[in-house]
């Protein structure tokens, strides 16, 4: 119990964190002074929506640049080594740098101003037979404001990186939504038209499936209602697979989630630059995340050796009880 008090502590510590990292950085306005976004040629932008609306995914070549995805991959490989759930990237300005450069690329599906939501996961899938990256899975809860009348989506996912994935080490997979029964199912409801009968009980397609592998500095990204998973890796991999996964909200829908400060803030707003992310808010954030997902995480559903007796005693001190929870006055970082 001494050394769960003592870790917890640590990731408390701001001093922690920059011993951990010297080169990075934890300010409280990350978004200060930032280079320019990056952007989608008008090719790419028509090849994004007409992909998204047509087969509910997107992916698009490397958009991050060397220097940025080597460095984001380096922390992670870094955090994992050393002992902590990749998830703690967040603590790092340069991970919501990296975010805040991607703000404009998914305007052609979500509209302009789409908010990014603090709901993310960062991952490190070992080169082993015995992991593998999550099993089969819908993000989204298939209600009819997920989805805009031309086929659109409201809410989506992006899908980061930051090293080169294939079918040996955990790529994504898919079942494109025009042969998946569920979503079709949805869509006609949506729509006001007869559902398909036993939807969730016919069969899957298999010859349908799409691997997508990606080279580093890839952004791939599907509508929340797809079904979709990260396969096994395997012992013939080059090396992990480590990626980044953040759902982004359009908006003109309604907010959702946790608030993670006392003002009940549901998202980053980052395009102001004055829009501020102290430790404290961060360590809400990554605990709000945890707590979503503990029972995959408490299943062994996410592969995730860290995850133990010092990060639950994190998760429950950190998180917001509920949405309209505050922080307790208790929480202090140093």
């Amino acid at each position: 119990m001494h050394d769960a008090e003592h870790s917890l502590k640590q990731l408390e510590n701001t001093a922690f964190w920059h011993e951990l990292m010297p080169a990075l950085h934890t300010t409280d306005t990350p978004f200060e002074n930032q280079r320019i976004s990056h952007e989608l040629s008008p090719e790419l932008q028509v090849h994004l929506r007409k992909q998204m609306i047509e087969d509910g995914y997107f992916q698009l070549p490397p958009i991050l640049n060397d220097e940025e995805t080597s460095l984001l991959r380096n922390l992670v490989m870094q955090l994992h080594q050393k002992g902590i759930m990749p998830i703690f990237s967040a603590i790092y300005d340069e991970f919501w740098q990296t975010l805040h450069r991607l703000q404009g690329l998914l305007a052609p599906i979500l509209g302009p101003g789409y908010r990014l939501m603090p709901d993310f996961w960062v991952w490190h899938v070992e080169a082993d037979d015995k992991v593998a990256g999550w099993g089969p899975h819908r993000d989204g809860n298939q209600v009819p404001t997920n989805i805009r009348n031309d086929g659109t989506p409201t809410l989506c996912t992006a899908w980061i990186t930051l090293t080169d994935v294939d079918t040996t080490n955990s790529c994504i997979y898919l079942l494109p939504r025009k042969y998946d029964s569920v979503f079709q199912d949805f869509v006609r409801r949506k729509f006001g038209q007869p559902g398909i009968p036993n939807a969730d009980q016919i069969p899957l397609p298999l010859n349908r499936i799409r691997a997508l592998p990606a080279r580093a500095g890839s952004i791939l990204g599907w509508d929340q209602n797809m079904l979709h998973w990260g396969s096994g890796s395997s012992q013939w991999a080059s090396g992990p697979r480590i990626s980044i996964g953040i759902y982004y909200l359009a908006a003109d829908t309604p907010l959702m989630g946790r608030p993670f400060d006392n003002t009940h803030r549901l998202y980053i707003d980052y395009e102001n630059p004055a829009c501020r992310l102290t430790l404290k808010d961060r360590l809400t954030i990554i605990a709000n995340i945890m707590d979503t997902y503990a029972n995959k995480l408490e299943k062994d559903e996410v592969h995730e050796p860290h995850y133990g007796s010092t990060f639950r005693a994190f998760r429950e001190r950190w998180k917001m009880p509920d949405h309209n929870g505050l922080l307790p006055d208790n929480h202090r970082v140093t």
